[in-house]
Order: C-alpha cells, then sequence, then structure tokens
C-alpha cells in the first residue's frame, strides 16, 4: 500500500468512525501550498484533495478532523482562525 493509499484509508476511517459516534465533522486542509488551505470541505472534498493522480507522495499537506456542533459550526475554532493567519501573510 503506498502513502496515498494509506492517507485515504486513515480519512474515511476517521469519518467513520465520527460517523459511528454519532459527531458532525469536516476536514480542514492545512498546506500553504493547496488553494483550499484552512477551508473546511467534507470527505467528499477532502477525498479529492488527496486525488492519487495530483498529489505527490512526498506532499506535506494534512487534513484535520474538525469536530461541529448541532449548527454545523466548528467547536474549535481558534485552530481555523490560526491557519488563516497564516494563509495571510
Amino acid at each position: 500500500m503506498n502513502i496515498k493509499e494509506l492517507r485515504l484509508n486513515k480519512l474515511r476511517r476517521e469519518a467513520e468512525q465520527a460517523k459511528n459516534l454519532g459527531m458532525e465533522t469536516k476536514f480542514m486542509v492545512s498546506s500553504l501550498k493547496c488553494p483550499e488551505h484552512s477551508e473546511l470541505v467534507d470527505l467528499d472534498k477532502a477525498e479529492c484533495i488527496y486525488d492519487f493522480e495530483t498529489v505527490s507522495d512526498n506532499c506535506t499537506c494534512s487534513l484535520i478532523q474538525i469536530l461541529l456542533d448541532t449548527d454545523g459550526t466548528p467547536m474549535n475554532k481558534g485552530i481555523i482562525e490560526q491557519a488563516k493567519k497564516l494563509k495571510n501573510q
């Protein structure tokens, strides 16, 4: 199994675990090289970001699972705000 498959499997496993626990989550993109940096994306979009054709094996981007409240608002906004500050520097 290559690094891309490992990343996708981890992403899907995290999403499934959250769903099994009744938690609503999205993923925050963490890579200054990605145009989506600091954005919250759903699992489908996250899988596209880790696309086998466009992401190199040595990519350092990551997707961080963010817990949402019942309104769909991130419960920890601090990490998102910090990522946005880095993007705007």
